[in-house]
């Protein structure tokens, strides 16, 4: 924790020391935007701080209000059966039971094993191959992004097969850890046929426990393929990255010559080697690997802050709908999944030709002054109109 809070200073620092003047004095005109956004930040810690409830108060909450038979059992629930239970001991059995419901409604229309066994891995698998071949595009097109990206990543998804099955098996026991999953398919947060949600226990309790892990069979698969697909493309993502971060510091020289190359790899090693010191390599993979199975957040539009005239996220139509369908979860009778489907028409459309400049994300990537980015979204219009032109060609032949 002193580590991290020495960190978290630092970094304050340097943003603090971007907005100086070349003669070393705080621009008057930005010292209250600064103070605003540490004042926003302290607000939101402590705030986190009073919404964070410990184990202790859990057990001395549902102590003071269980059974003898159920304290018994408080010593071995997990974090999440606690809160659950707590949760539970203020909603009405009509409500316990609507979510019961709910919660099989949802995992009966994920029961098909065309969805968990075709479905799902067959469009994380598409999506990972579309973003390898945009990298082989973007490395034979540009200079800022390499072959070599789209070679770690096609190496990396063949040989991180072993590890990827581990981690299959490991979410399957235990739930997935990355809590970045398709909510709006399962939520492993919560588990509302259960003995906590009904508060009771013993064999009654292990009944619905037993009724419960069957019903969420079907969700657990499919968190479990999305968290080893998600490691896989992770594995791949930062060594890809990682390389492009050697090779762009050794960029102004010949990086044909041997030497360089040998600088390169040992550059490429070291960051691998140190990879916690490289967070943006590290946040970047990991945002590729949302993407690519689908799980990423909606996206926010872009408004004008009167205050400050500066561009500020602000929930997007789809994240509107997103949470209205949360707020009220009747809703979801009639819409039971919206923010996986959002994020596939996402990411299909922005790789339609001609509908994909209607984007914009994709517009503003092909404009960006980050040359990489750039370099992606044109490979991103080069891959998808030179695949359509493919298979035009192809049914007007006949084959």
């Amino acid at each position: 924790i002193d580590a991290k809070s020495t960190k978290l200073n630092n970094l304050l620092l340097k943003r603090i020391g971007k907005a100086q003047r070349k003669g070393g004095e705080l621009n008057p005109r930005e010292i209250p935007e600064i103070e605003k956004q540490l004042d926003d930040a302290i607000k939101r810690e402590n705030k986190k701080i009073k919404e964070r409830v410990t184990r202790q108060e859990l057990e001395e909450t549902l102590i003071a209000k269980g059974t003898r038979e159920l304290n018994s059992e408080i010593a071995d629930m997990t974090l999440r059966q606690l809160k659950t239970r707590v949760q539970s001991l203020n909603k009405s059995f009509l409500a316990k039971t609507g979510n019961a419901w709910m919660e099989m409604y949802i995992n009966g229309l994920l029961s098909s094993v065309k969805t968990f066994g075709a479905v799902n891995p067959l469009g994380n698998v598409s999506a990972l191959f579309t973003t390898i071949i945009e990298r082989a595009f973007a490395g034979a097109t540009g200079n800022q992004i390499a072959m070599k990206e789209s070679v770690e990543l096609a190496w990396n998804s063949i040989s991180g097969l072993p590890e990827a099955w581990k981690t299959f098996r490991s979410a399957l026991v235990t739930g997935p850890k990355d809590l970045d999953v398709k909510l709006d398919f399962s939520d492993p947060r919560t588990r509302a046929i259960s003995k906590e949600a009904f508060n009771v226990g013993g064999n009654l309790g292990k009944l619905i426990d037993y009724v419960g892990s069957f019903v969420n069979l079907p969700g657990k698969i499919l968190l479990a393929q999305d968290e080893a697909f998600k490691g896989l493309v992770m594995r791949g993502e930062t060594r890809a990255l990682a390389y492009r971060k050697a090779r762009n510091k050794f960029s102004d020289q010949d990086l044909g010559d041997a030497a360089v190359k040998a600088n390169i790899r040992k550059e490429f090693d070291e960051i691998l080697d140190n990879i916690s010191d490289h967070p943006d390599v590290t946040d970047a993979a990991r945002m590729t690997s949302l993407k690519n199975s689908f799980t990423n957040d909606l996206p926010d539009k872009m408004k004008i802050d009167p205050r400050t005239g500066k561009e500020v996220p602000t929930p997007g139509l789809t994240k509107l709908i997103q949470q209205g369908l949360d707020k009220y979860g009747l809703l979801r009778v009639f819409v039971p999944f919206f923010r996986t489907p959002a994020n596939i028409l996402t990411f299909t459309f922005e790789r339609t030709p001609v509908l994909q400049f209607a984007s914009k994300n994709l517009r503003r990537e092909l404009t960006s002054d980050d040359e990489a980015v750039k370099q992606l979204a044109r490979a991103k219009v080069g891959t998808s109109f030179a695949v359509t032109s493919v298979m035009f060609g192809a049914a007007m032949t006949g084959n």
